[in-house]
This record gives C-alpha cells, structure tokens and sequence, in this order.
C-alpha cells in the first residue's frame, strides 16, 4: 500500500502550545493515497511532560460542491463573495473559485451574496460521495453602460454650432470665466475667476471663447458612443449623471443634458439655468425612455439663449456615466430596528410585487433647433406674436410608468448584513425565509447598523 512515512512528505496540520489539559479538532484535506500515519512532534524543556488521549481520526463525508462565481456583465470571476451553505458561510478567491467539503448529503440552498451585486441563490440535491459543479453569475446592482471624464482616450465627442454665432464647447484643463451682463444696448463685464475640474484634470467647457456666451444661440455637443437600452424597460432603471458648474440667466438661458435616440431625437428631464455657485453632481432619471421604443442612445449636452439679456459666463461639465440595472430586482421594503438591551428584533416587508411612478420630460429635435416654433402671446393690437423671451415651445410628455416584479425569478429568502456602526466591516448576519429575525449576539450600549437583501432563484 501507499503509506506517507517520509518526514519530507509530512504536512503540519497545526502548531499548539499548551499548559495543562487541552482537546482539539483539526479539519484536513487528505491527498489520494491508500492509508495514512498520523504522527505528533513534541518540543519543550528537560521540564516538559506529555500524555496522548483518544486520539481519532474521522472521515467526514465525502460531499464535495465547487463551482465559479462571475460578473454577469463582464464574465470576470469575482472575489470575496460569500457562499452560505445551512448556515456555514465560504468566500470565492481572487478567481471567483469556491468549494464546499465534507457537508452531510441531502438538500442545500446555497446562497451567494456580495455588496454591490443582486443576491442570487441555487437549490442543490447532493448524494454522499457526489461530486457537483455549480457555477453563478451575479448580476450586479449597477452596471455602467458609458463613462467619460472628457481625459485623452475618452469618449471627447463633437460639438457643433446648431444656430446663431454661438461658440463652440471644447475640452480644457482649466477655464477662465468671465461673467458678463448685457442687455439690448451694452455689455458689461462684471467678474472674471478661473474654473478647473472637479478632479484638476480635463472637462468639456462652453464657450470655448471664455468672454461670455452669445444671445439667440444654440450650441450642441454629443458623445461618439451609442448605448444599447433595449432592455432597460419595465422593472429596470436607467440613470444619468453629470458634474456640472455654470451660470446663465435664469429661466431664459438654458444648458440641457439628455439622451438623443437612433431616431435623431433627443430627450431630456430638466434644464440647468442660473446659477450653480460651484460644482454640483445632477442625476437624471431615463428609466422611460426605452418604454418610448428607443433601441440605442447617446449622451448630449446643447446650451441655448434667448433674444434677452446676457447674465452669466456659460458652463463646465465633467464625469458624465449613464447606468442602471436591466436585471433589477426590487429590494425589501421598511427595515425597522428595536433595541432591548441585549437584543435587537429586526422587521421588514417584502419586495414590492409592483408600483408605478410619473415623469415630466420633453423631447425635440435639437438638432434642427431653427424649425421648432417659439411659443406666442397676442399683443395689445390683437396680433399674435413669438415670445422670444425664453425656450423654444418644446413638446413636453407626462409619463405615468408602471412596474412589475420578475415574473420569472421567484423569492428564496432574505440575507441579513450587521456592522459596527460606524466604520465596521459589513459581515452576513444570517439567511432567514421569514420577515423577522432576533439578533440576541449584542451588548448593551453597542452601536450595530443592518441591511437586509432580497434572494432570488
């Protein structure tokens, strides 16, 4: 038979130092050989006694489940996910590799978690001595569809002058702004102060000229990606954000950020006018514009003035993203915490099987800005007139959008994550089917944060 008797082939299973009596359990992978020497080695002073009791060695059943995690999106495996198992808990290596051992044969929900995916969960049947693979692919909770900080090798896009003499916008480390005021007769120059990115690197900047924008103007900047949000319809977001600083006159002096369709339409939420006073982060919500029919859509930025006064110095833009989640799964609702001292009872609701939410958007296009009609008002001869104060009439759209949940992924169970508050590391609680759950490992005077997720099959 094949016997590992070899001090070279011995593997140091653990080191104890021990004073007085002392009873152990070590858990060992063994190698595929035929039979085994458990041998002990002592060290100690002329001083040093040892006594050996019930020793035993015990197989454990051979119930073996491996398999890979990865990222939905990408296919990368994903580290440090946290594989559940009847309450015992592994994490993934820095492939996304996992394995269970030695579990009693029977029926096992294995549940994956890690922050910033959607939980997920499998229902495996596993035979003593099976062997069973089962891969995941975790969806995460956001995914970014297109990215840009305007840097060299980023997406810069085009800009162009749409109508009037208006400047074009350009990309720039750094921008001096000077803030003028004019009205029918003179302009002013009111302030002048240097405008940098948020992050001191490149930023896309409007006018390129820095002595103040143009009234009756319509400049127009868009990306050179298109974005694929077929599936970003029903139960799924689709977000906007943007770093932005800028100052026109308000209400009458516009910059727009949106989204243009295949279709040459663009679609925005809102408009930027006024005054920042800084930096500010906007996000908009695009969830409705796939549930319009648009298959693919791209990032633009236009800025427009009225035949007013001039009162600004224009805007400076960085750090555009569009994302969201087609695979989004609604999360439990209500989380309340009570504390009794040595025990805190958690409650939640389930997920909201469906819901509905209303949008005030517009849509134009603005690219052709020229034949879209300025809105009118009747003067005091009767005579209808433009009112060319202000925004063109764009067509405005009231959205009321429905949701529903994931016909096709059905509830497993909830995952419970505890930290210390404020700066602790978040740790998986526990798995519960139920709504409740009674964390009775606190002490009095603790300070614990908790969030709950929703597990899907």
């Amino acid at each position: 038979s094949s016997t590992i008797d070899s001090s070279a082939e011995l593997t140091n299973i653990a080191t104890k130092y021990v004073d007085g009596y002392y009873t152990t359990t070590y858990e060992v992978m063994l190698p595929d050989v035929d039979s085994l020497r458990v041998a002990f080695t002592f060290s100690g002073t002329a001083f040093t006694y040892f006594n050996l009791d019930e020793i035993s060695v015990v197989a454990l059943p051979n119930t073996y489940v491996s398999g890979t995690v990865t990222d939905a999106g990408t296919g990368a495996g994903v580290d440090s996910v946290a594989i559940d198992v009847n309450g015992n808990t592994v994490y993934t290596d820095a492939a996304g590799d996992y394995a269970l051992y030695g579990y009693t044969a029977g029926n096992f929900d294995l549940m994956y978690s890690k922050d910033g995916y959607n939980d997920a969960g499998f229902y495996v049947e596993v035979a003593e001595g099976d062997s069973i693979e089962q891969d995941m692919a975790l969806a995460p909770e956001v995914l970014t569809d297109y990215s840009t900080g305007f840097e060299a090798g980023d997406d810069q896009g085009w800009s162009m002058v749409v109508y009037g003499g208006g400047d074009f916008a350009v990309v720039a480390d750094s921008f001096m702004a000077v803030y003028t005021y004019a009205d029918d007769d003179t302009m002013y120059y009111v302030d002048t102060s240097w405008v940098y990115s948020p992050d001191s690197s490149a930023m896309l900047v409007y006018p390129d000229s820095g002595y103040g924008y143009e009234n009756d103007a319509w400049t127009y900047w868009v990306a050179d990606s298109a974005i694929d949000i077929s599936e970003y319809s029903g139960g799924s977001y689709l977000y906007l954000s943007i770093d932005a600083n800028y100052a026109t006159e308000d209400g009458y002096d516009v910059f727009i950020v949106g989204l243009v369709g295949d279709d040459g339409i663009s679609y925005w939420n809102s408009e930027l006018t006024g005054e920042s006073n800084g930096w500010e982060t906007v996000t908009y919500d695009f969830t409705w514009v796939a549930d319009y029919g648009v298959q693919t859509a791209t990032p633009f930025i236009a800025f427009g003035s009225d035949y007013g006064w001039v009162d600004g110095w224009g805007g400076a833009f960085d750090n555009l993203e569009v994302f969201g989640n087609p695979f989004y799964l609604a999360p439990p609702e209500d989380l309340m915490a009570e504390s009794y001292g040595s025990s805190i009872p958690l409650s939640w609701g389930g997920p909201a099987a469906a819901g509905s939410v209303s949008h005030t958007a517009y849509r134009a296009n603005l690219q052709d800005i020229e034949n879209i009609p300025w809105s009118t008002y009747v003067d005091d001869n009767g005579n209808t007139v433009e009112n060319r104060r202000g925004q063109r009439n764009f067509e405005q759209l009231e959205i009321d959008q429905t949701f529903t949940g994931p016909s096709s992924r059905d509830l497993v169970s909830y995952n419970i994550f505890k930290r210390e508050w404020p700066f602790g590391d978040w740790g998986l609680l526990s798995n519960t089917n139920d709504n409740t759950y009674l964390d009775d490992a606190v002490t009095d005077g603790d300070y614990v944060e908790y969030y709950v997720t929703a597990v899907y099959d």
